[in-house]
């Protein structure tokens, strides 16, 4: 029975570890920015480059395609802090 607390535990652990790293880039994000209109988050970094490159013209999510409006970006500090934890976490453990 304590053997599946742990597996459990350790799938708890991987699918948080999973929503703290970046769609785009795949590592735990940085400076954390969340999308106004969908909720979504990225790397400051990645977000913006990600929508420069979509052009002009409308600004879609990269994830589910929603338009976004780069102007209502904001930061999420709370995520940002968590995400570095496990970031350092990992660089520990290597």
């Amino acid at each position: 029975m304590e053997e599946q607390g742990g597996s459990e535990s350790q799938l708890l652990q991987s699918e948080l570890e999973d929503e703290l790293k970046c769609p785009l880039c795949g590592d735990f994000m940085h400076e954390v920015t969340t999308t106004a209109e969908c909720n979504h988050s990225f790397c400051k970094k990645c977000i913006l480059v990600n929508l420069a490159r979509q052009g002009s013209g409308a600004s879609l999510c990269p994830v589910c395609s929603t338009s976004v409006d780069v102007e209502c970006l904001r930061s999420n500090g709370k995520l940002s802090k968590i995400a570095s934890i496990f970031r350092a976490k990992k660089s520990l453990q290597e």
